[in-house]
């Protein structure tokens, strides 16, 4: 099949494999999911994706040494 056919192919969604996932910053998403199924813990999902810009001050803590009160002295200056 190709990836047209398996997206339109309604047994995928009944099935769960694909699913449609309403993300706040990118709006409705048809994303798949896992294709393990187990009743005791069925998969789930928490997120499509990070927003950007999310995990920045991860990045400049972590990789550029910068603390917080560089980060908020950038911030304040419109650095970042």
């Amino acid at each position: 099949m190709t990836p047209a056919e398996v997206v339109a192919n309604p047994y995928y969604r009944e099935r769960g494999t694909l699913a449609v996932f309403s993300d706040p910053t990118y709006g409705d998403l048809l994303l798949q999911m896992p294709f393990q199924k187990a009743s005791a813990s069925p998969p789930r999902l928490k997120w499509a994706c990070r927003r950007p810009g999310q995990d920045n001050a991860h990045v400049y803590a972590n990789y550029l040494g910068y603390g917080r009160e560089t980060l908020a002295d950038l911030r304040r200056r419109g650095v970042v």
